[in-house]
């Protein structure tokens, strides 16, 4: 099994998938390797960015909390947090001035609720500006939600809340990401204890029983950070993030095929 993060790593500089990757990716099918595609991008999102010809077998979206059927596109999986945590979470993360969103349970989870601080956050107005159709304003700390996908906190100063967090929230799974917005800004997701993409790319092995033997994992950015520990071969784009790159084997860049170059020290296609 294969399985690649998407941007950054499987899409190129211009958002595409190279035609090198592309038949890479049919190379493999022809070969009954099982290809899948593992996105911290929500289903509305992942599905603009590829096509209902993308040659792939499963989608892990949300960094885990849904698992899409590429060729039959039947949801086979998904998760969530329950209302009385969510609920919880709403008034913690309030009390701590975060600015956070709450995404409505898989597949509708491009719609969320948020809730601002009033502090200075540009990458969150910049989120809240693709999302507007979607997006909906806390109006009262009061306000009874219900279960939701994750949280998504937007932390405009760095400093190492997902270790806070981590300790402060132990049931659940704390991801650090970088926004796909502006680049840089920390996003700090917040999901199910067992939801991650490694979680998910060993439900597809016991779900389907795959070969668990060769497992390929490619990625470039911190939420990459557990599926790259899981995989048996794991790569990191050369425009990856340094800490990941001093930790695992390097593949050539996103905008240089590093996906194919990866599958080609693994796979003999």
């Amino acid at each position: 099994m294969v399985i690649s993060d998407l941007d950054g790593t499987l899409l190129n500089n211009n958002n595409e998938i190279s035609p090198t990757d592309i038949d890479t990716l049919k190379k493999l099918g022809t070969k009954q390797i099982t290809r899948v595609i593992a996105t911290g991008r929500n289903l509305y999102s992942a599905l603009k960015a590829l096509t209902p010809e993308t040659p792939i077998d499963f989608l892990v979206f949300s960094s885990g909390a849904g698992i899409l059927n590429w060729k039959t596109k039947e949801l086979i999986f998904c998760a969530y947090i329950s209302a009385p945590s969510v609920n919880e979470l709403k008034l913690f993360f309030i009390n701590e001035f975060f600015d956070f969103m709450i995404h409505d349970p898989v597949p509708d989870n491009h719609f969320f609720y948020y809730w601002s601080s009033g502090k200075q956050n540009k990458d969150f107005l910049r989120r809240l500006s693709v999302y507007k159709p979607y997006a909906r304003q806390l109006m009262s700390k009061d306000f009874i939600l219900g279960k939701a996908s994750q949280f998504i906190i937007i932390v405009p100063e760095y400093h190492d809340l997902q270790s806070e967090l981590k300790m402060k929230l132990p049931n659940l799974n704390i991801i650090r990401t970088t926004s796909p917005l502006d680049g840089k800004t920390t996003w700090i997701e917040i999901f199910p204890y067992t939801i991650s993409k490694a979680h998910a790319s060993q439900w597809l092995i016991n779900q389907f029983n795959l070969n668990p033997h060769i497992t390929l994992a490619i990625g470039n950015d911190y939420n990459d950070s557990d599926l790259l520990k899981w995989a048996g071969h794991s790569y990191v784009v050369e425009n990856g993030v340094i800490e990941l790159k001093d930790k695992h084997q390097l593949t050539t860049s996103n905008a240089e095929n590093g996906f194919t170059n990866a599958v080609k020290k693994v796979y003999d296609l």
